[in-house]
């Protein structure tokens, strides 16, 4: 079976991003172990072997399961996509104030003027003094 079908190799991959993945088959216990492995191999099974069942006490059992597993990665998705979109404003925040200053102090370059304040935001204006503080220490 590829790694990219196997549960237990994805489970530990995502153990980076929540712990909550791997408690929710604990595996200690054979009953867990067993419905564990079903699932695992009924990715496959389910979709090449025509004869492959699974008893429905085996389905009561693993729909929670799956459920509980759903809900974890959709909030752990969410959380990242949170993160992303956060970390991606700052940037476009960060980048907006670099243009900026970088028009700012070419038009001044060209008037061997300093940069005018009226023309600048309060970002540019931090941004400057910093450079400043930065490079008088």
């Amino acid at each position: 079976m590829p790694r990219k079908h196997v549960l237990k190799f994805l489970i530990e991959k995502c153990k980076a991003y929540t712990l909550e993945l791997a408690k929710v088959f604990p595996l200690d216990t054979e009953e867990e172990k067993h419905l564990f492995e079903l699932l695992e191999r009924s990715y496959i099974e389910a979709r090449y072997n025509d004869k492959f069942v699974v008893p429905k006490e085996v389905v009561d059992a693993l729909v929670p399961k799956v459920d509980l597993l759903f809900n974890i990665v959709e909030d752990v998705c969410r959380k990242q996509f949170d993160y992303y979109k956060q970390q991606s404003k700052k940037y476009a925040r960060k980048s907006a104030a670099n243009r900026v200053i970088r028009k700012n102090s070419n038009n001044c370059r060209h008037q061997n003027q300093p940069p005018q304040p009226e023309l600048m935001n309060d970002i540019t204006l931090i941004q400057i003094k910093s450079t400043k503080s930065a490079a008088s220490a």
